[in-house]
């Protein structure tokens, strides 16, 4: 236990470090180039400030991953609390301190790009700051900072929706119109079209990086798994124990037709003279040999083939944890994530609307799905190395499409009727 102690610490210690190092690399960043500012990217050197946007996000990274080996490393280090002496009681302080005092630093560092690293996320009642002066005391002190990195209450947090822009704000009366027309001749309103346009498009950036994401990575997951882990495993228990594999039905029906024919290939061969006949020339037991080698490797494909429902679920297993794993840690980001789509789907045209949502209810949940569906869980079964199964087959297309027809029709109801009354109309007309 002492020597696990004595690791994490240093474990925890150069972790530390790493990341005090890289707060130290975005501190110099500042004082070279922004002087002593926030790094932004600007219309003027756009170049350059991209760069440096790049070496920042690249020490943004860097001290996050070290943080978070900080954090486990002090969850799982076991330090004394009752029984020390005053002379290391005062030593631990010490290092407690300066401890204390790299991630004030690193905290007053990174705490400013911490609202920049999550666009998705603004405070509601943030205000928009309209002089540089503010900005500059904002930005120049660490306290400050460390302020402006606390993270809001929930009920103070709202996601930032695409479609909202300064001039759709008010309700309608005359009173809130004539506060809108006031605000949009004020100065400061230029300044903040211009903020909520890049905190879309950053919003915009991150939501398709974090969609290329959850599709790429399961997928990567699921065959890097499969290839390199659970089929030279499976395969070498099979190679160990042949007879611990019991083939299923299909298969085995399929291993003694090929057998039969290659038997019966064979017998033609010797009948017609193409092979010299085996009670002539004393060759049974060649013969006998060359269908016991057939036998053999009809088996082990017949096993392998077994094992490959085995490896495709043991590798979706492993696709399905990596992909719940990233939509836990980035469940800020599927916010920012269905902000698009619904973006994207409310700016379609009412007629593509409709031509989408009866493609995919004919495809699914109409008259013609029954032979898709037949299709779809035949790949299935075949995928896992299952039997085909009428009963299951016709339960579910009986079922299934039910429950989904009924979801597409609540969700017609209660969202397309708020949002596209006049697509609702048009997709009834043509139902009917």
């Amino acid at each position: 236990m002492v020597r696990l102690n004595a690791w994490l610490n240093q474990f925890q210690n150069r972790a530390l470090a790493e990341a005090y190092e890289a707060a130290v690399a975005i501190k110099s960043l500042e004082d070279n180039y922004f002087g002593g500012n926030k790094i932004e990217t600007t219309d003027q050197d756009k170049a350059v400030t991209e760069y440096l946007q790049t070496l920042l996000n690249r020490q943004l990274a860097r001290v996050r991953f070290n943080l978070a080996q900080v954090k486990v490393s002090g969850f799982l280090l076991n330090r004394p609390s009752a029984d020390v002496e005053a002379g290391q009681f005062s030593l631990e302080g010490q290092i407690e301190s300066q401890v204390l005092e790299k991630l004030a630093f690193i905290e007053s560092i990174v705490g400013k790009y911490r609202t920049s690293a999550e666009p998705e996320w603004l405070p509601l009642a943030a205000p928009v700051s309209t002089t540089e002066e503010e900005s500059e005391e904002s930005s120049s002190s660490p306290s400050a900072a460390i302020v402006q990195a606390t993270p809001e209450s929930p009920s103070e947090i709202i996601p930032v929706s695409p479609r909202i822009t300064p001039k759709t704000r008010n309700s309608g009366s005359i009173f809130d119109t004539a506060a809108q027309i006031r605000k949009e001749l004020s100065p400061e309103y230029e300044q903040e079209v211009v903020r909520e346009l890049r905190s879309i498009r950053k919003n915009q950036t991150t939501a398709i990086r974090w969609l290329l994401i959850l599709l790429i990575v399961p997928l990567l997951v699921q065959a890097l798994t499969r290839n390199i882990i659970f089929e030279p495993l499976l395969d070498s228990y099979f190679d160990a124990n042949p007879t611990a594999i019991a083939l299923n039905q299909e298969l085995a029906e399929e291993f003694l037709q090929e057998f039969e024919r290659f038997k019966s290939s064979l017998e033609v061969r010797e009948l017609l003279g193409l092979v010299p006949a085996a009670a002539e020339n004393g060759q049974e037991s060649g013969t006998k040999e060359k269908l016991k080698e057939k036998a053999t490797e009809l088996y082990r494909e017949a096993g392998y083939r077994t094992l490959d429902g085995w490896k495709n679920l043991l590798a979706d297993l492993s696709g399905l944890v990596a992909f719940t794993a990233l939509v836990y840690f980035g469940r800020s980001k599927l916010t920012t994530l269905k902000t698009l789509t619904t973006r994207a789907f409310l700016s379609l045209n009412d007629p593509t609307k409709i031509f989408l949502l009866i493609l995919l209810t004919d495809m699914f949940v109409g008259f013609h799905s029954v032979e898709g569906w037949e299709v779809i869980l035949g790949g299935v079964m075949q995928h896992f190395s299952l039997p085909e199964n009428d009963i299951f087959v016709k339960s579910f297309i009986a079922t299934v499409p039910v429950i989904m027809d009924a979801c597409i029709k609540f969700w017609i109801f209660n969202f397309l009727t708020r949002s596209s009354p006049s697509a609702v109309a048009i997709f009834e007309k043509m139902n009917q």
